[in-house]
């Protein structure tokens, strides 16, 4: 329920009772103690709850009533034990998050080097590529250079036969 419905005047009511147990006059302690108890049952907040318990504590066994004083105590120890269930469970909450964030964050790093490493394998597919490219228009023009001289050469060699016929 949080703050709002416990607010200051529950944590006033709290500080009267201890005010009047501390200062040795109870005279009234028990209906502060009601009415904070009272605003206390609305309230999630187990600080305040075991702040109560132990004011209450006190309180009553400042007024005689012990075994009230040791049932407090031991509501004190549960709402302890649950406050420090809580408090690791946040704790552990908190630490997952970190070890997810810290294992994301290898992850990321993995697929950078990863990205990093398939876009210099491109490139140089790429540069090979361009380069078988070229070779073969390289070897394309040399074919054809090769097939001009031959052609030059046998009309060179058929010239050269017409002449050595127009000979005899």
């Amino acid at each position: 329920v949080g703050p709002s419905i416990w607010g200051s005047d529950g944590i006033a009511l709290i500080d009267r009772v201890e005010l009047k147990v501390t200062s040795g006059r109870t005279a009234g302690t028990s209906a502060l103690l009601d009415e904070a108890r009272a605003l206390l049952v609305r309230s999630d907040e187990l600080h305040l709850r075991m702040r109560f318990q132990r004011v209450a504590a006190a309180a009553y066994a400042a007024l005689g009533r012990h075994r009230e004083a040791h049932a407090a105590l031991l509501e004190l120890l549960q709402v302890r034990e649950r406050y420090d269930d809580q408090r690791l469970s946040r704790q552990l909450a908190a630490q997952r998050g970190r070890l997810e964030s810290q294992r994301m964050a290898a992850d990321l790093e993995r697929a950078r080097r990863e990205g990093e490493a398939h876009r210099t394998a491109l490139a140089q597919a790429e540069k090979s590529a361009r380069l078988q490219t070229a070779l073969v228009l390289l070897a394309g023009l040399a074919l054809l250079v090769v097939l001009f001289v031959l052609v030059r050469i046998m009309r060179r060699g058929q010239r050269n036969a017409t002449l050595a016929q127009t000979d005899y």
